[in-house]
């Protein structure tokens, strides 16, 4: 079973990539203090947090850099934007930077951020409102589940998940809401279910009584199906062409950043009203990601499921060398 987008979003991304690269720039120096000012393009979601605290305790100021960042919707407009040289980083799925490898686009892996974690508490997950009919992802046949972007690690998680209780792709629709439409959406009955991730999560739980689809020990439900559990789901993408000392003290921010997370992930709920706009009595039971770096290893699972469900034509001969290694 084949995604639906895959190829034409493979195609636009590296038609517009190539367009625009000539325009490619890096780091400008000039900043504060002789700091190099870099621009990473985000997600409002919680999982931002290592960026975040990274910011907050100068971590990227002992390494030389001023870091400011930009709102995008996804990988699929991320990735042209930094082939552009709009940003000098972008906070992404790994789906985008593999498919962009797959067109042959020159993207890196800068740093790590998070694994997808199973279960009910997992801050990503497939989601119905409480007076929905649905009681398993089997009662989602023929349904409209929302995903933030299409060709996604949302849209490959959906769809893996889907197909493990034999409900294949063209019985069921995606449609591309960004995160903070995404509560609107499911209250307005526009989709059935939607791929959601904190803060939309909380709130959604909040206002409409959300419930996780199925239950946590069901190896249908997206999470906790074994082949997706720990998958690396999401890290920084640069240029592979970037100033080599840029992506080091990037690197190194980040590195000591998912360090402190990794031991302590609850520092994400004390962040995210930075960044985020979430209801400050939703805090406590906001639910956090597993944070921590990637490797080239950790990838392989993620390209499997992308070669099984048709996001690539073939595992790809440079895997080893995607991530950026100091």
């Amino acid at each position: 079973m084949k995604l639906s987008t895959t190829k034409k979003l493979a195609a636009a991304a590296a038609a517009t990539a190539l367009l625009l690269t000539s325009a490619c720039g890096s780091g400008d120096d000039g900043g504060d203090g002789g700091l190099t000012q870099v621009t990473v393009g985000i997600l409002p979601t919680v999982d931002l947090a290592p960026l975040q605290y990274a910011i907050d305790e100068g971590l990227f100021e002992e390494h030389g850099l001023e870091v400011t960042t930009r709102v995008t919707s996804g990988g699929a407009e991320a990735i042209p934007a930094l082939m552009a040289g709009d940003v000098d980083f972008i906070f992404t799925s790994y789906i985008p930077v593999l498919l962009a490898r797959q067109a042959d686009l020159d993207v890196v892996i800068a740093s790590g951020s998070h694994s997808n974690t199973p279960g009910e508490a997992s801050p990503s997950g497939v989601w119905v409102s409480g007076d929905s009919p649905a009681q398993s992802l089997a009662d989602l046949e023929g349904a409209t589940i929302a995903v933030n972007s299409l060709g996604s690690v949302a849209e490959l998680l959906v769809v893996a998940a889907m197909d493990s209780i034999g409900v294949g792709r063209d019985d069921f629709d995606l449609l591309e809401i960004p995160f903070p439409d995404v509560p609107a959406a499911l209250d307005q009955g526009r989709v059935d279910a939607t791929w959601v991730a904190e803060p939309s999560r909380s709130t959604i739980i909040k206002n409409l009584s959300a419930r996780f689809v199925g239950s946590p020990d069901d190896p249908a439900v997206l999470s906790a199906a074994a082949e997706l559990q720990d998958v690396p789901m999401a890290g920084y993408a640069a240029r592979g062409s970037e100033d080599a000392g840029l992506l080091e003290a990037f690197h190194s921010a980040m590195d000591e950043a998912l360090g402190v997370l990794a031991d302590d992930p609850g520092i994400a709920r004390e962040l995210a009203p930075e960044y985020t706009e979430i209801d400050a009595e939703l805090l406590p039971d906001l639910a956090v990601s597993t944070f921590g770096p990637v490797e080239a290893a950790d990838l392989e699972r993620l390209q499997d499921l992308m070669v099984t469900y048709g996001l690539l034509d073939e595992p790809l001969e440079d895997i080893d060398e995607i991530v950026y290694q100091p």
